[in-house]
């Protein structure tokens, strides 16, 4: 796998069309963000995987994600940014539309958390974070990655990465409790006038892919399912998932305005 620093590449300050942010969720890091960060290159789009603080306070994670000017909503603020965000990364971004929807031109959101709407993934991380509390630390977190990836996806990581993996037990519980605490705001949310998509694996249970029609037909967004993908798309489907977030450029103008109602 590549460095965090190999692939971040892009940087959400550019003019034209938005940046797009490449955002990981529990257990994995920037680094299996590499081909679709490739893909997106190929496509023409500027785009990044920044590292997020995994099991930081929710305000550290969003300044890592949208940078130092994300408390700034003036005339200097940089242009908004296309959030790509898989699992915690985009159960951070239903978030980060609600606070910060003026950074935002889009998103894609692949099976997220989205607080009481989405209950049945609620529970499977309530329960597999419950099991974790009391057990070896590095068995307890190759233990919650791989039953969250599925068995192909957690060998497609490669030995490297799963050794990484176990050293992130505190990490993960921490992730766990933030995610799980989220409530974001539904009226918002369904008020949103950015281009978001969610996403569901091919190959993902039908408990996400109740989720995720729930939330598409609540908020009034589009559903996409990622083919050959399960809950890690970028992993399991890099092209494909590149593919969905190029898609939201379609609508795009050179140059995006920023949505200010808040």
């Amino acid at each position: 796998m590549l460095s965090p620093t190999d692939i971040q590449t892009g940087s959400p300050t550019g003019r034209g069309a938005p940046a797009v942010v490449c955002v990981h969720g529990v257990g994995v890091d920037a680094r299996s963000y590499a081909a679709v960060v490739a893909c997106l290159h190929a496509c023409g789009h500027e785009a990044s995987a920044p590292e997020r603080p995994t099991g930081r306070p929710v305000d550290q994670q969003l300044a890592a994600v949208l940078g130092p000017g994300h408390r700034d909503h003036g005339p200097e603020m940089d242009p908004p940014v296309v959030w790509a965000g898989v699992s915690g990364g985009a159960t951070l971004a239903t978030l980060a539309l609600t606070t910060h929807r003026d950074l935002l031109a889009g998103a894609v959101l692949h099976e997220p958390l989205v607080g009481s709407l989405t209950p049945g993934p609620r529970r499977l991380l309530a329960d597999r974070a419950r099991v974790m509390v009391g057990e070896d630390p590095a068995t307890a977190a190759s233990r919650f990655v791989r039953e969250l990836v599925g068995d192909a996806t957690w060998f497609d990581l490669g030995e490297p990465e799963r050794r990484r993996v176990a050293t992130t037990g505190d990490e993960i519980l921490a992730d766990a409790a933030t995610f799980l605490a989220l409530e974001p705001e539904l009226e918002l949310l369904a008020t949103i006038s950015v281009p978001v998509v969610v996403t569901v694996g091919e190959r993902s249970s039908a408990v996400r892919h109740d989720a995720a029609e729930r939330v598409a037909a609540t908020l009034g967004w589009s559903l996409q399912v990622v083919p050959g993908a399960g809950h890690l798309a970028q992993v399991d489907a890099p092209d494909a998932f590149a593919a969905v977030v190029d898609s939201l450029f379609a609508g795009f103008r050179s140059t995006p305005t920023r949505d200010t109602t808040r």
